[in-house]
């Protein structure tokens, strides 16, 4: 099993098979199959983005979302790739200009078409050109400059004679509405909502055109006009050279000093400028020098500019970093009286639950918001089972958990249990469970949040409530509740709020229960 420190060492792999899989004769991937994988994408992107940070803010990523940027990009950068390659190679055959495009390239097309309108929603935009996502380490292994990738891309379709067929965005007599498969295919996906695409802006195509044909020149234009739309950018990522006939990137990935060459130091940021100001004086009062010497000299100013500014940025990220040191917890000494479990834990541990109780060392406390859910899975509510519909028989055997855990439960507060304990995300402790509706509406968070809120209840020493003179010294924190789960999402939040987190069936061996 692999950890995420070898995130990039096992994609990297990946990303070298899919490179040699697409180099076969026919393409092996039809385009379904490549859609599907495209918002498989888009949707680990949005899923791990961090949901608090309002729009007006500057784009912030997070490490899961920062190496499913990398990855995607990587993938779409190798795609785009290969359809340059391709397209060359079908444009100096007898197919073309009869055929624009062969086939193997018109399986590509519709997952980079897909991939395109994402990018271009704004503030899926502001995520891909942050520095981190241009510079990513699978992307410099891997070779991928998926920049470069789209500008080769869209050179290539720029070369390809779209005139013949009249396709516009405004209906006319003769015409007919032209919507691409895979539009249709997106409508409704959430990240893609924002996108401005076919479904919002139609296309319509002459009559006696046949539909497969109108695909393939609408897709042309629409990632021309995604290239377009790179250019004009507030802060353009792409250049139309107008001389050369070719689109330029203008985000390169910074390359090691090693491999440093003169063009990717012109392209570094904006912030060169001032030393590209001073160099050109330098050569004006260097006339006398040789060319070679000269560019050597020049190169060696830009290059220890450059360390610098890595300098600065070095030492401003290592004071943040010491600063949040100093508030941070070193030890949480924890001693359990109250155990928060999730619903997993009723759903495959009810056993190891019911053990704890009988045990009467520590008190179980249920939040309502649990309860509800194994109600709601007793019942077969399909918006419980989601995460559980494996199988038809899978959801069968879970709904049977789940109405054990709710009948051990009602039983449990009907005897009146004094182990056992109800509790409301807003801390209000319920010794019945009869009326266990809850109104959450108020609350911004999800499930989890809820969970980590009654955990939450029983932590009475926050650091926020240290006294200010101990803020240097190392703190230490003493915990009566711990949270069982299983859950990596809700264990991870549980570690930041600094709640201790154990399994069932650890707790267990660690209780040395017998």
């Amino acid at each position: 099993m692999y950890s995420m420190e070898g995130f990039v060492d096992v994609t990297l792999g990946a990303l070298q098979e899919l490179q040699a899989l697409i180099q076969n004769r026919p393409f092996p991937l039809n385009h379904e199959i490549l859609i599907e994988h495209t918002v498989i994408n888009i949707f680990s992107i949005d899923n791990t983005s961090f949901r608090e940070v309002s729009s007006n803010e500057d784009a912030i990523l997070s490490v899961l979302q920062l190496q499913a940027l990398s990855l995607a990009m990587c993938v779409f950068g190798t795609l785009s790739q290969r359809a340059v390659a391709l397209l060359q190679e079908h444009m100096l055959s007898a197919h073309y200009p009869k055929d624009l495009l062969s086939n193997d390239v018109k399986l590509i097309l519709p997952a980079i078409k897909v991939w395109c309108d994402w990018m271009a929603c704004t503030p899926n935009t502001q995520l891909w050109t942050l520095p981190a996502v241009v510079n990513n380490d699978l992307g410099v292994r891997s070779g991928v400059d998926f920049m470069s990738c789209i500008a080769q891309l869209c050179t290539q379709l720029q070369q390809l004679d779209i005139s013949t067929v009249d396709i516009r965005s405004d209906r006319w007599s003769d015409c007919e509405q032209l919507v691409l498969p895979e539009d249709s295919t997106m409508e409704g996906f959430t990240p893609t909502m924002l996108v401005d695409n076919t479904q919002n802006n139609p296309w319509y195509i002459q009559r006696g055109i046949s539909k497969t044909q109108g695909y393939d020149y609408l897709r042309v234009r629409c990632i021309l006009r995604f290239g377009d739309y790179l250019c004009g950018l507030r802060n353009p990522v792409m250049h139309w050279d107008v001389k050369t006939q070719k689109y330029i990137p203008l985000l390169v990935p910074v390359r090691d000093e090693g491999t440093s060459n003169s063009e990717d130091v012109a392209v570094d940021d904006g912030s060169s400028s001032e030393e590209e100001e001073e160099l050109v004086v330098d050569n004006r009062g260097l006339e006398g020098e040789e060319p070679r010497l000269r560019e050597l000299r020049n190169k060696k100013l830009v290059l220890e500019a450059k360390r610098q500014r890595h300098e600065q940025h070095k030492a401003k990220r290592k004071a943040v970093l010491d600063k949040e040191k100093q508030g941070r917890i070193s030890e949480i000494t924890v001693y359990p009286i109250f155990l928060v479990p999730d619903t997993n834990c009723f759903i495959d541990h009810l056993p190891g639950l019911q053990l704890i109780v009988s045990w009467q060392k520590f008190f179980l406390v249920v939040p309502l918001i649990v309860i509800n859910e194994l109600d709601g899975l007793a019942k077969g509510l399909q918006c419980g089972m989601a995460q559980y519909s494996s199988g038809k028989d899978h959801v069968h055997e879970v709904a049977a958990a789940a109405r054990r855990s709710v009948a051990w439960l009602e039983d449990s507060f009907t005897s009146h249990n004094t182990h056992m304990r109800a509790l409301t995300f807003k801390g209000t402790e319920l010794t019945t469970i009869a009326y266990r509706s809850e109104d959450n509406t108020d609350n911004e968070g999800n499930n989890d949040d809820l969970i980590l809120s009654c955990c939450l209840h029983y932590c009475h020493d926050l650091t926020r409530d240290l006294p200010s003179k101990d803020r240097d010294m190392p703190s230490q924190l003493r915990r009566e509740v711990v949270l069982l789960t299983e859950d990596r999402n809700l264990r991870l939040k549980a570690h930041i709020r600094n709640v201790p987190v154990s399994g069932v069936t650890a707790f267990i061996k660690w209780a040395n229960m017998r």
